[in-house]
């Protein structure tokens, strides 16, 4: 009983741990953007940040207003599971100093590039200057996004041809300008290189192969960042207002389906288990007290000369007198009482 009783308390500790853990997962369904701060990570990481990206996007943000130093020379590796994916990088704001030199971006600028080993292989032009926010606009009901000054084609870089991917960041006289608060904020989305219609996580962006997960889609940043007209994943929104509670999505119904089997499975195994080992454990001895019969009861503290008698188990054969009782009266008197007590 008691082995039985400590098994399934353990059993029971595991299963709250798994619930635990799946719980944790089915929160990390909403948890689709993970924020960055540049002038924190920066100085704690002095040399290069690496970042493994799995399916959540990326906001890198760089403010100098909190920013103790005078400089910043940030170096960043991000890498993706595997070569099926890659990089999608769209510069939602930017100022930085815009003083333009014949080599490019003089004082401050972002760059990406790639390498194999300590070589690098490939680097891009260097994006600096003033980069204002998209501008949301609605019209009969649909949302969309507008640039005003600096066109989707000039805020966006992509990487498919390597599963790594480099930033440099690099920005000067942080102090000395004081009327220019510098700022940055990259957003670097992990896409698919191709999926299918049926595809329950990705959805494929509007006039290309790329894909996006789905619940990127129409949610107030750009993450289909090509360079077309509109971004294909906040183009014909319905302006929908937000409440505190966001609707559930495919991937997160087959996941949560998945999860609410997988916990029944565990826990008929977890019953099966319980029920064997009671058929199967021994039951406890118990001291068994031999039945006594009504004389034992009543004779068993008795002494033995208090003890009842009884007629013997064979008495001797009765061999009758001559004549009854009555014709021959006894002849003996009793004795009389003086004499016993004499």
């Amino acid at each position: 009983g008691n082995h039985v009783r400590s098994l399934s308390e353990s059993m029971l500790v595991w299963y709250c741990l798994l619930l635990s853990v799946c719980a944790g997962m089915l929160t990390s369904l909403h948890t689709s953007y993970r924020h960055t701060r540049l002038e924190v990570e920066c100085l704690r990481n002095r040399s290069k940040l690496r970042i493994k990206m799995s399916n959540e996007v990326n906001i890198f943000s760089f403010n100098s207003s909190s920013f103790p130093s005078t400089s910043l020379h940030c170096h960043l590796e991000l890498s993706v599971p595997s070569s099926t994916y890659g990089f999608s990088v769209f510069i939602e704001e930017m100022s930085l100093s815009s003083s333009i030199s014949t080599l490019g971006c003089a004082d401050d600028y972002v760059q990406f590039g790639r390498d194999i080993l300590f070589v690098t292989t490939h680097l891009s032009r260097k994006y600096c200057g003033m980069v204002e926010p998209p501008v949301a606009h609605t019209e009969n009901g649909i949302k969309s996004f507008q640039f005003p000054t600096t066109p989707l084609s000039r805020r966006i870089y992509n990487e498919e041809d390597d599963r790594e991917m480099d930033v440099w960041i690099v920005i000067e006289n942080i102090r000395k300008e004081n009327r220019l608060n510098k700022s940055l904020t990259l957003v670097v989305t992990p896409f698919k290189k191709s999926c299918g219609s049926r595809d329950a996580l990705y959805r494929q962006c509007q006039d290309s192969t790329r894909c996006v997960r789905r619940e990127l889609f129409c949610d107030g940043r750009i993450n289909c960042a090509w360079p077309y007209r509109e971004p294909a994943d906040e183009a014909q929104c319905r302006d929908i207002p937000t409440t505190s509670t966001e609707p559930w999505s495919v991937a997160d119904s087959v996941v949560i389906v998945i999860i609410i089997v997988i916990f029944s499975i565990i826990v008929a195994i977890i019953i099966g288990i319980v029920i064997k080992l009671r058929k199967t454990s021994p039951k406890p001895m118990t001291h068994l007290i031999p039945r006594q019969s009504a004389e034992d009861l009543l004779t068993s503290d008795l002494p033995h000369q208090f003890l009842p008698t009884c007629p013997p188990l064979h008495p001797p054969p009765y061999t009758p007198g001559q004549g009854s009782p009555q014709e021959h009266p006894a002849t003996t008197h009793p004795p009389r009482y003086e004499v016993i007590w004499t």
